[in-house]
């Protein structure tokens, strides 16, 4: 068997191989095989992220010096607990492990770090799923119940395309974070794009906007909100708080330019919630306009039957002599005095403006 270091330990492999769950060292070498998928890389001289077989771990890495990623993929709570056992964190940080919230959680113990941060993959206003981050001296432990494609792309692109100026911890923290800052801003950029695409559809025909649409695009917006609010407070917090676990050193001046770009990120969602809530009001002001006109044109329907009304009562009404009930001519008449009275109602209105 290999360890991170490169030496073959066959002694151990014997060990192993009584055991499915845990080694004899003390890593579990996986959970549930069906579910939870655990990747391992280790930085080495070149810059690069070097992937480890995880039955190729042993509990020396904590102290030999060398920084290590250890990425766990839907893992339950007993899982993660036997997996975190051989790093003896501190209870607040296994008990915040446990907890499923979608808020931002930090919690900076002696010797680790723990940080929750929500995230949200593409625009569509859903809570999609979280990230777990323990930072270790020379570890680093990130949990997600999903794939999420910052941590696709960070390996992927530093595994043979891109190397680290330093082999670090912190490095590898800044790169997964400004991965995430990245995902953030394409899912702003898809919501500004839903926007701007309901705006020039509002201009051409406001009444083919339906307002569930807007509501929706608020949803999103502020579930966006949210989620960056998190991650600027979450980076931060990195910039601010140094201990034995976490030292920003020379990432300084990458994680203040990854602090400035996520508050870039809350300004472009605020004037997108800004754009939308114009919208919601000139929608609102649609809707009242359209009923307006439906109301005046049932009062002008209204003011033109009420005199025709009068006129049918009066001579519906059953009185012995009424002359014009005995004239030949007095039907015609009636009814031509009706449409008369009709068309001039009719007139008024026209040139009042009531039609326009």
């Amino acid at each position: 068997m290999i360890d991170r270091t490169g030496s073959k330990t066959g002694e151990r492999r014997g060990k192993d191989k009584e055991t499915n769950d845990v080694r004899a060292d003390g890593l579990p070498l996986h959970g549930s095989p069906q579910d939870m998928v655990l990747k391992c890389y280790r930085l080495n001289d070149q810059g690069f992220l070097e992937a480890l077989s995880p039955e190729g771990l042993s509990s020396s890495w904590l102290d030999d010096g060398l920084s290590c990623w250890l990425d766990v993929e839907a893992a339950s709570d007993d899982d993660l607990e036997r997996l975190l056992a051989p790093f003896e964190l501190h209870s607040d940080i296994l008990e915040a492990c446990r907890e499923r919230t979608f808020c931002s959680r930090i919690e900076l113990r002696e010797g680790a770090l723990f940080m929750h941060l929500p995230l949200q993959r593409g625009g569509n206003g859903e809570w999609d799923a979280s990230l777990t981050v323990i930072c270790l001296p020379t570890t680093l432990i990130t949990s997600h119940d999903r794939p999420l494609p910052a941590v696709t792309r960070l390996t992927s692109n530093f595994s043979n395309k891109v190397h680290f100026n330093e082999a670090s911890i912190p490095a590898l923290v800044y790169h997964l974070t400004d991965h995430i800052v990245e995902d953030s801003f394409q899912s702003v950029a898809e919501c500004r794009k839903g926007v701007e695409m309901l705006a020039y559809s509002f201009v051409d025909d406001p009444q083919s906007v339906e307002i569930e649409e807007i509501y929706d695009l608020r949803k999103q917006l502020n579930t966006l909100s949210s989620t960056s609010e998190d991650l600027s407070y979450c980076i931060k917090f990195l910039q601010a708080h140094e201990s034995s676990a976490f030292r920003v050193n020379r990432e300084r001046e990458a994680f203040d330019n990854l602090a400035r770009s996520a508050d870039r990120i809350l300004r472009v969602i605020e004037r997108l919630e800004m754009s939308v809530r114009e919208l919601h009001q000139y929608k609102i002001l649609t809707l009242q306009e359209t009923t307006n006109n439906r109301l005046r044109l049932l009062t002008i329907i209204s003011a033109l039957f009420l005199p025709l009304t009068l006129i049918a009562g009066i001579y519906g009404m059953n009185f012995e002599r009424m002359p014009e009930l005995s004239w030949s001519f007095g039907y015609p008449l009636v009814l031509g005095s009706m449409v008369l009275i009709g068309a001039g109602m009719l007139w008024f209105f026209y040139r009042r403006g009531w039609f326009d």
